[in-house]
């Protein structure tokens, strides 16, 4: 059994059958950089942080039109909650991205005659997120959590 990866949006309803309201996720990335001068021999200083949009796959549902309505509107200062449980007997939700601020800034609508279902790649920008990682013990049940956040407006860990 694969993993499971929901997002809960503030305001919009999906159709996820396991957790009430969130959308189901095919895919989602993210990521972060910051640039170095060690290359240049000038002792290594690094840039400023960059952090990219949240990209998510989804199929087409519920959620839909309650997506593109805030991107018309350009809706800003909402939240979302990425969950990711892993098929383990305790279904451990082994990862847990709390954004906040969010605001979507791309969707992407594709499909064709070959494909069962009509997709959707949604970007969304946030001002900061809470990272939550939860490693599985060996009788498969839930470790301690391990916890930070990135106030991307600061530009670095809160």
């Amino acid at each position: 059994m694969a993993m499971r990866i929901f997002l809960e949006i503030e305001g919009v309803d999906g159709e996820s059958k396991l957790l009430e309201g969130a959308v189901d996720l095919m895919s989602y990335s993210f990521s972060m950089s910051r640039p170095s001068t060690a290359h240049l021999g000038s002792g290594g200083s690094g840039g400023d942080l960059t952090v990219s949009d949240f990209v998510f796959t989804h199929n087409l549902d519920a959620a839909s039109n309650g997506i593109r309505q805030y991107m018309v509107d350009g809706k800003q200062d909402f939240a979302c909650k990425l969950t990711v449980v892993k098929p383990t007997k305790d279904k451990v939700e082994t990862l847990k991205y709390d954004m906040k601020n969010c605001m979507f800034t791309s969707v992407v609508v594709s499909g064709g005659p070959a494909d069962d279902v009509v997709m959707e790649d949604v970007s969304l920008a946030y001002s900061s997120v809470d990272f939550a990682y939860t490693p599985e013990e060996e009788d498969g049940s839930a470790g301690s959590e391990m916890a930070c956040t990135i106030d991307i407006e600061a530009g670095g860990l809160a």
